[in-house]
């Protein structure tokens, strides 16, 4: 028969091993997301420089490049967002790796 102590010890290895196993898919998730928001940008981006355009006057240059601009940093921080999801799951599967079990 158990006792109470090894029967708690227990429970917690479980509950960790649960809480443990979804963070490192939370932020597997919120990593491959941001990565994916950060294409996305980069992509609108280059189609705005890209597109044709009828009229090629300052006016309609300055306007695709400061779309273009603003698709280049919306994708940097979509990157950045991207890195540090990244890091946490780095950190979460080595602190995972470090726990033994109490026996």
């Amino acid at each position: 028969m158990k006792s109470f102590t090894e029967f708690h010890d227990e429970q917690q290895q479980l509950d960790e091993g649960i809480i443990r196993s979804g963070s490192v898919a939370t932020f597997a998730v919120r990593s491959a997301t941001a990565g994916k928001k950060a294409d996305r940008a980069y992509r609108r981006g280059l189609s705005a420089l890209n597109e044709p355009s009828g009229r090629d006057d300052l006016v309609e240059q300055l306007e695709r490049i400061n779309a273009a601009l603003k698709a280049l940093l919306e994708g940097q921080l979509h990157q950045l967002q991207q890195g540090r999801n990244h890091v946490a799951l780095d950190t979460v599967g080595h602190l995972s790796r470090g726990k033994k079990p109490h026996r």
